[in-house]
C-alpha cells in the first residue's frame, strides 16, 4: 500500500484583494502528501493558477453552471475553501506535483446540499489541467482524499457525482471502486441543457 502522510501546520497567511484580507490572519494550513502529489490547502499565487487552467474550454466542458473560468469566482472558491478546511476539513483542495512544485488542479471533498432525495452527501471532484490528464494523477489524487475524509473526517460514506456524459470522470469514479447508484436531474439546471442529466456514484 502506498504511503500518505497528513501534514498540519500553523503559518501566517494574510493575502489582500482589493484592500480586504481573502484568508484570515492565521490559518492551520493542512497539506496531503502522496507518491507524487502534494494536496494542501490554497496560497494567493495558486488562485492565477487555477484562473489559468480553467481558460482551456475542454477543463470547463462539464463544469456546467459552476464552471471556474471567471477570477472572483476563483478567488472566492479560495476564501470559503480555505474558512472551510479550518473548520470542519472539507473543502477544495490544490493539487500540486511534488517534484516540480507545478500547480496542476483542484480536488475536492465537500458535503453537498441540493434538492435530491440522494443528498445532502459528502462527494469528491477532481479538476485538472488538460496537459495533467492521463497520468493517473486525478485517480491518485482522489484516493488520498478519500482516505482522508474516512480516517481523519470520519466519513462513513463518501459519493461523486458528474455530467452523464463525462466518460473520463467516469472511468475515475470506477477505478476507485465506486458504483453506480442513479441519474438525477442536477437542481437550477434547465432540462433543455444538454448537461442537466447527472450520475451518482458511491464507495463501496
Amino acid at each position: 500500500m502506498k504511503k500518505i502522510t497528513y501534514m498540519i501546520f500553523t503559518v501566517l497567511c494574510i493575502v489582500n484583494f482589493g484592500g480586504k484580507t481573502a484568508f484570515g490572519s492565521e490559518l492551520h494550513r493542512f497539506g496531503i502528501e502522496t507518491e507524487r502529489l502534494l494536496i494542501r490547502s490554497w496560497n494567493q499565487e495558486d488562485i492565477k493558477s487555477i484562473h489559468a487552467i480553467t481558460q482551456d474550454p475542454e477543463v470547463n466542458r462539464y463544469l456546467g453552471y459552476y464552471c471556474l473560468d471567471n477570477l472572483a469566482i476563483i478567488e472566492h472558491l479560495a476564501e470559503t475553501s480555505n474558512k472551510n478546511i479550518e473548520q470542519c476539513g472539507c473543502g477544495y483542495f490544490i493539487c500540486q506535483l511534488k517534484n516540480s512544485g507545478e500547480v496542476i488542479g483542484i480536488v475536492g471533498l465537500n458535503e453537498v446540499h441540493i434538492e435530491d432525495p440522494h443528498f445532502p452527501c459528502h462527494t469528491i471532484s477532481y479538476i485538472l489541467g488538460k496537459k495533467s490528464w492521463k497520468n493517473g494523477y486525478a485517480t491518485e489524487a482522489a484516493k488520498a482524499i478519500i482516505k482522508y475524509g474516512r480516517e481523519l473526517c470520519k466519513i462513513s460514506k463518501i459519493f461523486a457525482c458528474t455530467v452523464i456524459d463525462n466518460a473520463n470522470s467516469r472511468r475515475v469514479m470506477e477505478r476507485l471502486g465506486m458504483r453506480y447508484v442513479d441519474s438525477f436531474d442536477y437542481p437550477g439546471i434547465p432540462k433543455s441543457d444538454p448537461q442537466h442529466c447527472y450520475v451518482l456514484y458511491e464507495l463501496e
